[in-house]
């Protein structure tokens, strides 16, 4: 099945990366967390959670984008990401 590969080690990537949540917690620069809010699988609750991982963080969910923001809204995408903050 074409794709299947992608997440073939995602759990486990999952797992090892969990260390690094106390790098996220202590990361002082701004971060702009862009999720679309019609995202079936990594959905509101899950940006929400992401988001409150740093501490000087913006939570932009888009209305009319789903898993894909980027190719739902690549205007708004690229307006959000050029317009981030760079320092707190």
């Amino acid at each position: 099945m074409p794709g299947r590969r992608l997440n073939d080690d995602l759990l486990g990537t999952v797992l090892t990366r969990r260390r690094r949540v106390d790098d996220l917690r202590r990361f002082d620069r701004p971060v702009r967390v862009i999720f679309g809010a019609r995202d079936r699988y990594l959905n509101a609750g899950v940006a929400r959670r992401f988001a409150a991982l740093f501490p000087h963080s913006e939570l932009c969910l888009l209305e009319r984008a789903g898993h894909y923001v980027q190719v739902d809204e690549p205007q708004e995408v690229a307006r959000l990401i050029l317009n981030t903050p760079t320092t707190g």
